[in-house]
Formats: C-alpha cells, structure tokens, sequence
C-alpha cells in the first residue's frame, strides 16, 4: 500500500467523515484538481488543508493524458459503432429519459442530469482536445458551457471508466495509491488496461473497492474506534493524532505487509461482504491477540490503555507507593487516593511512561492501541472529576 494516495474521479470530496480516516490512513492525499477552481470544499476539509500538508491539488501531466487520450481514441476508432449503441445519446436518452414533471428545469435535455460530467477547462482539462473533439464526433458525448467552465457529458459507465483510467495513469505515473469515496466508481488499478472489457464486456465493470491492505487497516481502525465513530471526533483531535503517531502508523502498515500471504487471496474474492468477512477474521487471529496483549502488559505497568499519554489512569494499588496516595489508599478512601495520586503523579509515572513508550514503540500494533485510547477515552481529570 503506497503512503500516499490519489483522489478519484471528483474534484471536491463527497463525505467529511471518509476525509477523517483518509487522515488516519495515509501519508498524504493528491486530488486531481486546479488551485484555480473553485473552492467548494467543506469546513472539515478546509480546516485540514490549513492545518496540515496533507492535501496537494495537482494537475495531470500531459504525458498522463497523452496515454488515456490515446488508449481511448484506439477504441473508438476499433469500436465506434459498438459504442454508439450501446452508449451514443439516442441510447442514453432512451436508457435515462424521465417524464417531463420529474426533469430539472435548468438541463436541455431529457437526460442531461444523469450525464457524468468532466470539467475541460479554462483552469483544468481532464481530456485532451482530440479526445474531447473524436468524443464529440462519435456522438458519445455533449459539451456545456456554465459559469464555472466548459463540461464533457458522457454516458454514466463511459465517465466512470474514463475517469478510473486517468487515475490509473496517473497513479502509476506518480507513485499513488488510487482512492475514493464514490462506491459507484470503477476500480482504478490496472483500469486502463482493461478499458476495452470494461466498455464492451457482457459483464459489467467491477465496482470499486479497496486493496487488501488499506482494507484491513480500516478494519483495524473500526474496531477500536468503535462505538464513538469519527463523526464525533474533532478535526483538530485527529491532526494532532495524525503528527504524533506518524511512526506508529509506519510500523503498522510493515505488520499488514507482512500478512501479504493471507491478504492476496481475498482480494480476488467477488462478493465485499464475504470479503470483508475474511478480513474480519484474519484481524481476529493475527491482530487482535497482539493488541490484547500489549494492553495487558500496560495494565501489569499500572496504566490503563484506554486513554491518552496525556491522561492516563492510575491503578491507584499500584501507585500506593507515592507518599500521599499510599495513605489514603491504605485508609480505603480511593477517591482521595486518585486525587492524590495525580497531584503528586509526576514521579510515580516518570518511569512508567518511559517503558510504557518503549513498549508501545517496538509493538507493530501500536498505532491501534493510540488511535483507542486517544481518539474514544477521556483524560484523568475528566475521571477524577467523575468520581
């Protein structure tokens, strides 16, 4: 799994909550997308992109371009007719017409609001004018002319083929990992290649799903974060994360790597349930026992895992060597002991830190254990206060 990732097919993000794990997931994240358009990101996205360096908009190379221009303009010569039919716009107004009370009022055709539409310009081009010319000629697409830019209308599975073999180019070009937050895209690894079967075979395209790798991190992620979600996880809270566990996150993609036995027969499995499922499980025998152990070898330190550094939870028998906590504990009084215990927590926890440290650095599972105990628990005082 590559450290960073690219963004397909849109410009702007589709769901914050997607853009909250891509933050947990990579290193950084390319959108195919000009500086020059318009901004329509949303406030979780904006925050990031001031925040951090981990969101470039970079435009694609005309080499990039070049090789989907011409793998396309290969098929529509070899293909024409084909495509016509089964994409041309008598084919798609027939596929996508709607009644005239249901049709949007702006739109000049019946179908134009089903189109899949690729921004050409001024800022960006996504197409390059002899493609775009030889689409057009075809009848395999309209072209608009709106406020923001001059757009390509194309047949839903054509736009989703093209856009997934742009970002296979530039991927593969740049060192990326293809993502997205659109299930109804088409996978962008080894897309272009394919795009003759994928336009022109009996079966339809196959959906868009992780590799492997990225997948079982997520799994990983959800089942710690787990029942609290990242919803309600502040931004700031995960940048912060984000730079602190940076080498956690690195130690944790060698561990997956080294599961690459296991992880390459399910990315051939069809059905993303069953796949999922076997995912599910290998995390249950090859994860799991590894972080249930790191946990309770930081409980046989006195500290509790399910909170931060920051704010961690004193087994108070543990710490009843400390001159005031081991007075109140001795006399039973425990809350006063917790209290105790963190005023005077600095020495007692010196120590513990320091190998609780050591111990989480040398655990390939210890980005898991950061991302519970810091993006679900709540501080000491928090605690003490309850108590």
């Amino acid at each position: 799994m590559a450290a960073l990732a690219l963004y397909y097919p849109w410009m702007h993000f589709q769901h914050d909550n997607w853009v909250k794990l891509a933050l947990l997931t990579w290193d950084g994240m390319v959108r195919i997308r000009s500086t020059a358009i318009w901004d329509r990101d949303s406030d979780v996205v904006r925050q990031i992109a001031a925040e951090t360096d981990f969101l470039t908009d970079e435009q694609p190379s005309r080499e990039a371009l070049h090789h989907v221009a011409t793998r396309f303009l290969n098929i529509v010569s070899d293909h024409r007719d084909q495509l016509a039919e089964r994409y041309g716009r008598q084919a798609f107004q027939t596929e996508f017409r709607m009644p005239p009370s249901q049709m949007p009022g702006a739109l000049d055709d019946n179908a134009d609001f089903a189109r899949f539409w690729i921004y050409t310009g001024p800022h960006l081009s996504k197409v390059t004018d002899i493609l775009r010319a030889a689409l057009v000629d075809a009848d395999l697409c309209i072209e608009r002319d709106r406020t923001d830019g001059t757009w390509l209308g194309l047949h839903p599975t054509v736009g989703a083929v093209y856009t997934a073999c742009l970002a296979d180019a530039v991927a593969t070009e740049n060192l990326l990992s293809p993502a997205t937050d659109d299930a109804r895209m088409h996978r962008a690894v080894g897309a272009l290649d394919q795009a003759v079967d994928l336009l022109l075979g009996d079966l339809p395209p196959r959906a868009t799903r992780d590799d492997p790798d990225l997948a079982y991190l997520h799994i990983g992620l959800e089942a710690v974060l787990r029942p609290t979600g990242l919803y309600a996880v502040p931004v700031g809270n995960l940048i912060r994360f984000r730079e602190r566990y940076a080498a956690e996150l690195s130690a944790f993609r060698e561990h997956i790597a080294g599961l690459a036995p296991s992880l390459a027969p399910i990315a051939a499995v069809e059905s993303p349930a069953v796949a999922r499922a076997h995912l599910e499980a290998l995390y249950r025998s090859k994860t799991q026992p590894q972080l249930d152990e790191l946990r309770g070898a930081l409980r046989g330190m006195g500290i509790e895992s399910t909170v931060g550094v920051l704010g961690l939870k004193v087994d108070v028998p543990a710490a009843a060597g400390t001159l005031v906590g081991g007075a109140a504990a001795a006399g039973g009084h425990l809350a006063v002991a917790a209290t105790a215990v963190a005023m005077t927590v600095l020495p007692y926890l010196t120590g513990r830190i320091s190998a609780h440290r050591e111990r989480a650095r040398s655990s390939p599972v210890a980005y898991l254990l950061a991302a519970e105990r810091n993006l679900t628990g709540r501080s000491l005082l928090d605690r003490i206060r309850s108590r």
